[in-house]
């Protein structure tokens, strides 16, 4: 009799054992899709954030680009007016040089010591020359900096 009820027991457990396993095996399958839903919806989010970097980038390296091209040419344009100063230097210590062409000047004071003036006039407009170049790239480099920071320092204030 034990048998003819233990064969019944063990089908009973055994099914119950299976359908068990069945249903943990299918909760199983049901995690591990969540996960993957998980990892897509992450690498979409991380491919999203690189795009929006690679823009902002993009936009940050224009910027540089056009803040070192104007500071090239305020570079270029403070040059010319060094060049243009420096000719009218040249103009005037030979002005000097030569006695009495000097507009509103006697000829006797002009000719008093016009080396030693000429002189004097070359070295100061030098100087002056050298200081203003070094002033223009100084404030080149400075405005240079301040268009090609990725932060607007103005929309601070």
């Amino acid at each position: 009799m034990l048998s003819k009820f233990l064969l019944p027991a063990l089908i009973a457990v055994i099914s119950l054992l299976s359908g068990w396993w069945l249903n943990q095996s299918a909760e199983a399958r049901g995690y591990a899709r969540g996960i993957a839903e998980c990892h897509a919806e992450a690498d979409a989010l991380a491919l999203a954030a690189t795009e929006r970097n690679t823009e902002t980038l993009r936009k940050q390296i224009a910027t540089l680009s056009e803040a070192q091209n104007a500071r090239q040419k305020q570079l270029s344009t403070a040059q010319n007016a060094a060049n243009d100063a420096r000719r009218e230097l040249d103009r005037l210590r030979d002005a000097i040089a030569r006695g009495g062409d000097l507009p509103g000047t006697a000829t006797n004071a002009a000719a008093v010591d016009s080396t030693a003036l000429g002189e004097l006039l070359g070295a100061c407009g030098e100087r002056y020359s050298d200081l203003a170049r070094e002033a223009d790239g100084h404030a080149a480099d400075s405005l240079m900096f301040q268009r090609g920071w990725p932060v607007d320092l103005n929309a601070a204030h």
